[in-house]
């Protein structure tokens, strides 16, 4: 009986125990919250019995929001009025919803002597309605004002942060006044510009916004900092004025302190490769082509390739620098980085070409990694002394033998008047009968040539020469004419190679085919019914094909100017297209 009560009395202390523990979750309530607005959460454990505490916090759907890195703290305090010792852990996340409506905030795991906790979930609601920070006030309609929106507010030293540069007003046609958008000089920010305005206007409830420009950034020291903001200059009413963007803060991480050696600025995901370029034999003070090769995507504009490792055995010269980029979003530049040596060997025998590793930190998997380069072996010969060259001098038969030892017996190879070894000798006689068969061959060609020349003097409307064999030939302009009767503008094959080019995500030129395709369909209207495509089709058409084929070259004119061209919109874009051209192909 006394250890059951014993064993109860041990369940009570446990439950004791395992209650000293609290767990509670902070949700900053800023007012109606809205698409892109920062939402603080803090996720906090305090435990009376034990100081190690663990916290996984809830998963946050990406498509949802974006969300930036956690900062955890642990503090130690003693609360007076009970007179014990706390230890309090506590996380910070920063969200931003990307969708409206009700979305809802996991509970958050503690693991305290290995007993789990949890918070509470709770919801919040998400107005359909784009979040501007210190949203000015306008005083008239005519008004603009300009705000700086980042992606990415935690990002680590050297990669890649897209800043988009957005106007807003009360009046759609103010937005056309705002010009020369600039960023302010950053001291420890490197920024390209790799978007302009598309045109395409949004509207809210209250006001119309349109993005003016798009920027890379690319910090170069870790720690906080403070984007300076973007100047423009609005042109209204023959007055020109400027404002004036928000500054936007970005926290930069320090890279890893495991660096390799060699490791110099590239952040990204990176492929390298070096190729000899001269073929054949290779000679001493004579330049050899080296390439060497970097593709892939980050910071590829600025980053150092490797290094030659030197040697006496060579020199090496300035490479010329190739850049083949193109804009990836919030990845920075993709594409490849080639440069081409000359390499001048400088001593005979074999001889390696070594480059150091090239080393790069990705930081996706939050790691370095290192590429390395195969070494070129070459050989450098020695050339042979030329050998001297027969003297050109034509020396008689008597010389001839005097210069060569008496007791050598020379072969006689053949004999040779030097005199008449070009003509025929006197006394050879042509035969008759080849005399014969060329004179009836010179007879019977006069014979023809006089047959056709009667027969063209006769035939002949204009009294010149003709001939059925010679027929005079077309020019330019005729032999256009011509072809532009019989051309038919062959639409499949267009549309074929429109979808090829959709899949190899080659837009720029995807929009090259597609004006190529409608030029060659003005062309055949005009030529064939002197009129124009669109005045064709409205003659020739239902109202609805002309509208579609309206509707789609103005929509085809704002997505090609579009800084940002993505792969569901082209798609989209070639739908819509194949829709109407095969309609009018049928």
């Amino acid at each position: 009986m006394s250890r059951m009560y014993f064993y109860i009395l041990f369940l009570l202390a446990g439950l004791h125990v395992s209650a000293q523990v609290e767990m509670s979750m902070y949700v900053e309530d800023k007012g109606p919250l809205k698409i892109g607005q920062e939402i603080p959460i803090v996720f906090m454990a305090t435990s009376k019995s034990s100081s190690d505490i663990q916290m996984k916090l809830p998963y946050f759907d990406p498509k949802k929001y974006d969300i930036s890195a956690p900062e955890t703290s642990r503090e130690y305090y003693l609360d007076e009025r009970k007179g014990v010792e706390l230890t309090r852990f506590s996380a910070l996340v920063v969200v931003r919803p990307k969708v409206s409506g009700v979305l809802r905030i996991g509970s958050a795991l503690a693991k305290v002597d290995n007993v789990i906790y949890k918070t509470d979930t709770k919801e919040i609601f998400v107005k359909n309605e784009k979040f501007v920070e210190n949203k000015p006030q306008l005083r008239s309609n005519n008004e603009v004002y300009i705000r700086t929106h980042i992606n990415a507010q935690n990002v680590y030293v050297n990669e890649a942060v897209m800043a988009i540069v957005t106007a807003y007003s009360k009046n759609m046609n103010s937005l056309d006044n705002i010009e020369e958008v600039q960023f302010s000089p950053a001291r420890s920010v490197r920024y390209y510009k790799v978007g302009d305005t598309n045109g395409e206007i949004d509207h809210t409830a209250d006001e119309y916004s349109m993005k003016m420009a798009v920027y890379l950034l690319f910090p170069e020291i870790s720690g906080k900092t403070i984007l300076p903001p973007v100047e423009a200059k609005v042109v209204q009413g023959g007055t020109v004025s400027k404002i004036k963007s928000n500054r936007v803060k970005l926290n930069v991480k320090p890279l890893p302190d495991n660096a390799p050696a060699d490791f110099q600025n590239a952040v990204g995901q990176y492929k390298a490769k070096v190729s000899m370029k001269t073929l054949g034999d290779l000679e001493i003070n004579k330049p050899i082509s080296i390439q060497v090769k970097l593709s892939g995507v980050g910071n590829l504009k600025e980053v150092q390739l490797p290094k030659f490792i030197e040697s006496e055995a060579y020199r090496i010269y300035k490479p010329k620098i190739t850049y083949n980029l193109k804009t990836a979003g919030d990845l920075g530049f993709k594409g490849d980085v080639t440069a081409d040596y000359l390499v001048i060997p400088k001593k005979y025998g074999k001889c390696t070409i070594a480059l150091e590793p090239f080393s790069y930190f990705d930081p996706q998997f939050k790691e370095y990694k290192i590429e390395n380069f195969p070494d070129l072996p070459i050989f450098i010969q020695r050339k042979e002394a030329p050998l001297p060259t027969p003297s050109k001098e034509v020396k008689t038969g008597g010389d001839r033998d005097q210069s060569v030892a008496p007791d050598v017996n020379i072969p006689v190879i053949a004999q040779v008047d030097v005199e008449h070894r070009y003509f025929r000798s006197h006394n050879e006689n042509i035969s008759p009968w080849l005399l014969l068969v060329a004179l009836l061959l010179v007879a019977l060609f006069l014979y023809f040539f006089y047959k056709i020349y009667n027969s063209n003097k006769a035939s002949s409307p204009t009294g010149k020469h003709y001939s059925p064999h010679f027929k005079l030939t077309t020019n330019v302009s005729e032999t256009e004419h011509k072809l532009l009767k019989e051309m038919r503008v062959d639409i499949p094959t267009h549309l074929k190679y429109l979808e090829n080019l959709i899949s190899q995500k080659d837009y720029s030129k995807f929009f090259i085919a597609y004006s190529d395709m409608q030029k060659e369909l003005e062309d055949y209207t005009e030529f064939h019914y002197q009129t124009t495509f669109l005045s064709y089709l409205s003659n020739h058409y239902d109202a609805d094909i002309l509208e579609k084929v309206k509707n789609l070259q103005s929509q085809i004119n704002i997505v090609k100017f579009s800084p940002l061209q993505e792969e569901s919109i082209m798609q989209q874009l070639f739908t819509q297209i194949y829709e109407v051209y095969i309609k009018i192909e049928e």
